[in-house]
C-alpha cells in the first residue's frame, strides 16, 4: 500500500515534475485541482495586467492539539471529500468561513466536533495572517506564538493568564499545565492583546500623518 506514491516520486526526482499547466502534461486542471488552477491562472493574468510580480503568502504552521479532519461517515465519497478539504484550505476570510459552514450544514448534515475543529484552524489561520504571525505550535506542552512584537503586552496578558504566559522579544509561550482556562481561550487571549496593541499603534500614528499632509 502506498507503492504507487514512492514510485511516481521517484519518478519526479529523476526526470523532474514537468511543465505543471502545460501542454506536455496530461490532466492540466485534474492534474492540480480546480480551485489551484483557477488561483494560479489569475495570479498569472493579475501580473501580466499590473507588470508586477504578485507575493507568494508564506504558510502559516498551526500544529495545535486538535483532531481537525472530515470524517468519511460525514462526507462518504472520497473525491467530493478531497475536494471539500481543498476548498476549506482555500477559504481567505471570515465571510468565506461563514459560507461554508452553512453549505456543509445543508448538504451534509450537522457538522461533527472533528470538521468544527478544522473550521476554527482556518479562522485562526485568517486571523494569524492578518497580524502577521507565521506559526502556533504545541511543544512540550507549551504553545508558542510567533514573531510578536510584544512590547506592552505584558502586564495585560499576565493579568488573565497569570503565570502560563511568558515572553521574549518576539514570541509569546502559553505553559498548558499552567493554565486555568482552556488553552483555545488562551490563545484568543493573546491575539486579542496583540490586535489591540496594533490599533493603538494606528490611532497614534493618524494624528501625525494628518499634519504632515
Amino acid at each position: 500500500l502506498g507503492a504507487g506514491l514512492t514510485l511516481a516520486m521517484r519518478d519526479m526526482e529523476i526526470r523532474g515534475a514537468g511543465n505543471i499547466l502545460g501542454a506536455e502534461q496530461s490532466g492540466h486542471i485534474a492534474a492540480i485541482g480546480y480551485e489551484m488552477y483557477i488561483r494560479l491562472l489569475a495570479q498569472a493574468v493579475e501580473e501580466i495586467r499590473t507588470g508586477q510580480p504578485i507575493p507568494e503568502r508564506g504558510p502559516i504552521t498551526l500544529d495545535l492539539p486538535l483532531t481537525a479532519l472530515i470524517p468519511v461517515d460525514y462526507i462518504v465519497d472520497t473525491e467530493l471529500r478531497l475536494a471539500m478539504y481543498r476548498r476549506i484550505a482555500a477559504i481567505e476570510d471570515e465571510r468565506g468561513l461563514v459560507d461554508m459552514r452553512q453549505e456543509l450544514v445543508d448538504r451534509f448534515g450537522d457538522i461533527p466536533e472533528e470538521v468544527e475543529h478544522l473550521l476554527a484552524l482556518i479562522a485562526l489561520r485568517i486571523r494569524a495572517e492578518a497580524l502577521g504571525i507565521e506559526s502556533l505550535i504545541e511543544r512540550e506542552r507549551e504553545i508558542v506564538i510567533r514573531p510578536v512584537p510584544t512590547a506592552g503586552l505584558e502586564r495585560r496578558l499576565v493579568s488573565k493568564l497569570g503565570r502560563a504566559v511568558k515572553l521574549t522579544a518576539h514570541s509569546i509561550r502559553i505553559r498548558l499545565p499552567d493554565l486555568t482556562i482552556p488553552w483555545q481561550d488562551a490563545i484568543d487571549t493573546a491575539l486579542e492583546a496583540v490586535e489591540s496593541t496594533r490599533v493603538h499603534f494606528v490611532d497614534d500614528r493618524e494624528p501625525a500623518a494628518a499634519t504632515a499632509d
